[in-house]
């Protein structure tokens, strides 16, 4: 009789390890079809023009990290959990846009450093708007600001009747993730919003796992852990690329004059505060203009624009270095530092 039992109890061990075996076999084959790719990869037309200088701070969670929500009978699959959330999906956007070939991104962590700095004289905590105008100081025309809204995910399961009803079952699970980024593009002039960017991303995946008990021992082992949350960060990722570029190509170009040679009182060199990293090419043709005055909102007290620009003139880039270019005025006067320059020709 004991021994009778102990051969069943083995029988069973048996069928069930094949069983383990068949299902981890299939989940493999799976999970090499499905496993998503993390690179952003961003469908845009080639570009070769001049690039603008941005600053991109960490994207910010505002939502509470999310748990596995939906009905589930004997769920096999945990739910996720993404590590750094926000410092990777900012660094998929830093580097997307970098490879977009559009932009040069300023060091996120010389930004950090400017704004804290800033923040300790003012008593104050984290503000946009200072990093903003902390990104001017760097030499960057907008800062983009991302907080994630919406960040969830949602989890339903099953279970099938297991051999003889003893040895227990496979048990299946659909991962549905969906992720959310309100994306703010910040004047560095005023620290104002000069746009705005929704970005979502959503992914599916499925696991299994072959639950297995023989006597008292649960030999139940998932054969596959999806992380939708990472897939559906990598597509708002991609969609809010797709949305800066665009909403980026309506600013002009802009640079600065950092210094300048005079002989007597004509203006013989100008130095712009832009090179080849940028874009600039020698015979590129520039205008000079002097920046228009800060306007300052009597309530708020915060700068929210300046008046016009004044045209002084126009000038020819004579040489590059790889962060600087040195102009040859070719009309017009009056030319001093930190002039505005932008290219005769808007190019996008």
């Amino acid at each position: 009789m004991l021994a009778n039992k102990y051969f069943l109890r083995l029988s069973t061990l048996i069928v069930g390890l094949t069983c383990l075996g068949i299902s981890f076999a299939k989940a493999i084959q799976d999970n090499k079809a499905s496993k998503p790719k993390q690179k952003v990869s961003v469908d845009l037309p080639p570009y070769t023009g001049p690039k603008k200088r941005l600053a991109v701070l960490d994207i910010e969670i505002k939502v509470s990290p999310p748990g596995s929500v939906g009905t589930s009978t004997d769920s096999g699959v945990d739910a996720p959990i993404l590590t750094d959330f926000g410092t990777g999906m900012t660094e998929m956007l830093t580097t997307a846009l970098v490879d977009s070939k559009r932009f040069v991104v300023l060091e996120r962590k010389a930004l950090t450093d400017v704004t804290t700095e800033q923040n300790t004289n003012n008593g104050a905590g984290f503000d946009p708007t200072t990093s903003a105008k902390s990104g001017r100081l760097l030499g960057a025309q907008v800062v983009i600001h991302g907080v994630v809204t919406e960040y969830s995910f949602h989890k339903s399961s099953t279970s099938g009747a297991g051999l003889l009803d003893k040895i227990g079952g496979i048990q299946g699970a659909k991962n549905e993730a969906v992720v959310v980024i309100d994306f703010r593009i910040l004047d560095t002039q005023t620290g104002q919003v000069l746009d705005s960017v929704k970005a979502e991303g959503r992914a599916k995946a499925s696991a299994q796992k072959v639950a297995i008990k023989v006597g008292d021992v649960d030999l139940g082992q998932n054969s596959s852990q999806s992380e939708p949350l990472a897939e559906a960060a990598r597509k708002a990722i991609e969609s809010a690329v797709k949305g800066i570029c665009a909403r980026m190509e309506k600013l002009p170009w802009e640079a600065r004059i950092s210094e300048l040679d005079k002989d007597g009182d004509t203006v013989t060199n100008l130095y712009m505060n832009a090179g080849s990293v940028m874009g600039v090419k020698v015979g590129d043709e520039l205008e000079i203009l002097h920046p228009g005055r800060d306007i300052i909102d009597d309530e708020s007290k915060q700068v929210i624009g300046r008046t016009k620009d004044s045209l002084v003139g126009t000038a020819v880039v004579e040489s590059v270095t790889s962060k600087l270019a040195i102009l040859k005025p070719t009309s017009g006067s009056g030319f001093d530092k930190n002039d505005v320059v932008r290219y005769k020709a808007f190019k996008k």
